[in-house]
């Protein structure tokens, strides 16, 4: 993978569509949270910066009138959006002596890293933590069940339940139960989930055997998808670290459908170079961009957690 990179210059950057587009392809394709965002453009605000939108609440079903009756009405209510604009940039050096003498490409190999290093910390910081802002909590009944879940609103009152049981199939079962009774919106006729692989470990074989006979399931695990159950596709990440719950029976899930997060771009992810010290015996290449991420609404993602 060779990305194109530009050079800043008395404080100013130039940024290409090609360069642009490489790091972006390099980026996204690492990700696993991310990838479901929606995203949205918001040249000029700046870091630190609270950027809002407004998010309208559904209107009631209303019942067939008689002819003598009035219309009936109801006011659209709604509430604010909003997220933080990060600035999220690394670097790493090279000598001009290094870049030369070097049996391998020591440009190219600074710039996968940085495509690696960019697309995780994007994952850690900004989406992982958008996802696990939800208010719907799920953990077995009990803390130990192996069959059914329990919700819990943060609304209506705090998470409490320590999280003490594998992630079984029948748990997931209620999950999707629980999601399709809240009216969660399906993305393209599925539910999805993310989870690092030893949250998924009891049942991996299970998925996959079932993937294997639908018409997309060897592309599902070509990709990265491992498989799929009651209309959820499954997707693993090694990204974001381990929550290290107590007893380490299982690992943070999360389960969701239309609508989960937003990515609020001021200045997409891209590749610049400093410009060379020292009579052009020291470079340095980094990633910058300025990014913010939140849910859409707090109701339609459902977080497999534990309070310890």
């Amino acid at each position: 993978m060779t990305i194109n990179t530009t050079t800043v210059t008395s404080g100013a950057q130039f940024i290409t569509e090609r360069l642009l587009s490489d790091f972006h392809k390099a980026t996204r394709s690492l990700a696993r949270y991310r990838q479901f965002a929606s995203r949205d453009i918001k040249q000029g605000a700046g870091r630190g910066q609270q950027v809002t939108w407004t998010v309208a609440n559904k209107l009631a079903p209303a019942a067939p009138i008689l002819e003598t009756n009035t219309t009936p009405v109801e006011d659209i209510t709604s509430y604010k959006g909003e997220c933080l604009i990060q600035e999220y940039v690394k670097g790493t050096p090279f000598t001009k002596r290094l870049e030369t003498v070097s049996q391998i490409d020591v440009k190219k190999m600074a710039e996968d890293n940085l495509a690696v290093a960019c697309a995780e910390s994007i994952e850690i910081y900004g989406a992982r933590p958008a996802f696990a802002s939800t208010n719907i909590k799920v953990a077995p009944v009990g803390g130990t069940s192996l069959t059914d879940v329990e919700l819990t609103d943060t609304t209506a009152g705090a998470f409490s339940t320590v999280n003490d049981a594998a992630l079984t199939l029948s748990h997931v079962l209620d999950i999707s139960t629980k999601m399709a009774e809240m009216d969660v919106p399906m993305k393209d006729g599925k539910y999805y989930a993310v989870a690092r692989p030893s949250t998924l470990k009891n049942f991996k074989k299970e998925l996959q055997d079932i993937s294997q006979y639908t018409s997309e399931g060897f592309m599902n695990i070509v990709r990265g998808k491992i498989g799929e159950y009651d209309n959820i596709v499954f997707l693993q990440q090694t990204a974001v670290p381990s929550q290290a719950w107590t007893n380490a029976k299982s690992d943070e899930a999360f389960f969701f459908g239309a609508d989960s997060i937003v990515e609020v771009v001021v200045e997409p992810e891209h590749i610049i170079a400093n410009v060379p010290a020292d009579f052009n015996r020291q470079h340095a290449l980094a990633y910058y961009a300025l990014l913010g991420h939140s849910l859409i609404r707090k109701d339609r993602v459902f977080h497999w957690a534990s309070a310890s």
